[in-house]
């Protein structure tokens, strides 16, 4: 282990945080390198320092306000995103049913609708597509037995 990998790891190595290995690796390094030691020294001195201090309590109503703060805060972009993605999902599923819906080839009105517009002699008469020669069949044959509304 180089010099400042043992100095970057001395904290931990005082707080007991290292595996086994590392830590005889760092304490063989600190009885051959002065200045590590020196350095773990002072680390120790400042943690026995801060020690003396009494240490504060917040208030229950202080730890309370800033669990709700941060159980909020957290929560917005994931609630954002859920949001997002159920929009996709419903959207992906609108067209998903729009394109396996049948093709009838009438966009807006249905075959009876057209037939019952169109008459024998319409400038339609001339078109040979299946719906138009539908439509006029019915206007012919359903109309004159009396059969429409």
């Amino acid at each position: 282990m180089d010099h400042l990998t043992v100095r970057n790891r001395l904290s931990a190595y005082m707080d007991g945080e290292l595996p086994p290995d590392q830590a005889s690796t760092i304490t063989s390094h600190l009885a051959s390198c002065p200045a590590c030691a020196s350095e773990l020294a002072s680390l120790q001195s400042t943690s026995a320092i801060l020690r003396q201090f009494p240490t504060a309590s917040p208030s229950p109503d202080l730890l309370h306000r800033l669990h709700a703060a941060i159980d909020t805060s957290s929560r917005r972009p994931i609630e954002r995103f859920i949001g997002l993605l159920s929009g996709i999902a419903a959207c992906l599923a609108l067209i998903a049913g729009l394109m396996l819906l049948p093709h009838t080839g009438v966009a807006s009105t249905s075959s009876f609708e057209v037939a019952t517009q169109m008459a024998p002699d319409d400038s339609l008469a001339t078109d040979t597509s299946p719906e138009t020669a539908i439509g006029q069949w019915m206007v012919s044959n359903v109309s004159s037995r009396g059969e429409l509304p």
